[in-house]
């Protein structure tokens, strides 16, 4: 009995020995107790950096809202009469010294505006370095007088101006370095003319007076001696005799006209009255209509850009209108005496596309029948 006792006594302490302790709590056993970790900060969003093209856009804003053209002071008290347009013709060279000095001053104009609009630019970007280079392209006196044609005032006149002067930024951003190119240049002077409006017959009038002062009158507004231009498109290809028959052809270029207020800028072919008048090239209709001096008239203007003038027809060639194709030797109108005409002939115009007159003569007569 007693051994008995002693044993289960051992055995007891044995397993107490080998009974696992208890354990310290766990961190892992309850994660709802665990301490969160710090949030981030956020970082701040950085602000988008305008690229190119919008900075480009930018600078051409304030360019044009700095640009304020006024011709006004250069203006004689008559220019806005009805007749002043062709005035300007006949007069002698010291009474048109006032259209390069407005030229020029359209170019301070330009300049002075890109200067403002550079020193607010900087102002507004001072985180960039910049570089700015401009080309400045004035309009010619000669496309200055054209554009203030049937203006009603000064007014009218710079804002006709404006619209006809073409500005352009390009812009290069490197980093932090931004270069500007500035272009200020005219419009195309048939696109520059058609700023005005009106009438169809108003647009020719001011391509006229453009062609004919472009022509006749240098940079200076001297008159200058007549240069024929070189021969491109249908010109140097050759064109058809533009009558039905034969008829007497007249040197008539740069003879004087309207009591030597002007010279001709045409040549005229004698022939009756209803005589047939053939396309000389072939083309596209740009004209079917009437004016003061040309009577009825057809203008067709080639695939390379001269123009075609057909005046002083019998009739409106009412089955012709713009945008027609014709080919050389179609059927275009009769021969007349309507506008500024004494006898009946057919006034063949051509025009370059720059605006120059170009002499009709030499091809025609190289061609006669």
């Amino acid at each position: 009995m007693k051994h008995t006792l002693l044993w289960l006594c051992a055995l007891l302490l044995v397993c107490s020995a080998c009974a696992p302790s208890p354990a310290a709590p766990s961190a892992l056993s309850h994660p709802a107790q665990l301490a969160a970790p710090p949030s981030p900060t956020p970082l701040p969003t950085p602000l988008p950096t305008p690229g190119a093209v919008e900075l480009a856009d930018a600078f051409c804003a304030l360019w044009e809202a700095a640009l304020h053209i006024d011709v006004s002071p250069f203006l004689p008290a008559t220019f806005f009469d009805a007749a002043a347009p062709w005035q300007i013709f006949g007069t002698p060279q010291e009474e048109r010294v006032w259209l390069p000095a407005m030229q020029s001053a359209v170019a301070e104009q330009l300049a002075s505006a890109a200067a403002r609009a550079t020193l607010a630019f900087e102002g507004a970007h001072k985180d960039l370095t910049v570089d700015v280079e401009q080309s400045i392209t004035e309009p010619s006196w000669q496309l200055l007088y054209a554009l203030m044609q049937g203006c009603e005032n000064a007014e009218a006149a710079n804002a006709r101006i404006k619209e006809a002067i073409a500005l352009d930024v390009q812009a290069a951003l490197l980093q932090s370095a931004l270069s500007l190119r500035l272009t200020a240049a005219p419009l195309a002077y048939r696109e520059a003319l058609r700023l005005g409006g009106g009438e169809e017959s108003a647009l020719l009038s001011r391509c006229f007076t453009y062609s004919y002062l472009y022509t006749v009158f240098g940079a200076d507004a001297a008159e200058v001696e007549y240069e024929q231009p070189p021969a491109e498109g249908c010109l140097l290809d050759g064109f058809v005799w533009p009558l039905a028959s034969h008829t007497r052809l007249r040197k008539t270029w740069y003879a004087d006209r309207d009591d030597g207020r002007r010279k001709h800028t045409g040549t005229d072919i004698w022939a009756k009255a209803d005589t047939e008048i053939y396309a000389c090239t072939n083309g596209t209709v740009t004209y079917v209509g009437e004016g003061k001096g040309t009577g009825f008239a057809v203008i067709v203007t080639d695939a390379y850009g001269y123009e075609y003038h057909y005046y002083h027809m019998i009739r409106l060639s009412d089955f012709l209108h713009a945008g027609d194709a014709v080919t050389a030797g179609m059927l275009i109108g009769r021969v007349g005496n309507t506008g500024n005409s004494d006898l009946d002939h057919l006034h063949l115009t051509i025009v370059a596309p720059d605006g120059k007159y170009v002499n009709p003569y030499p091809y025609l007569k190289a061609m006669e029948p």
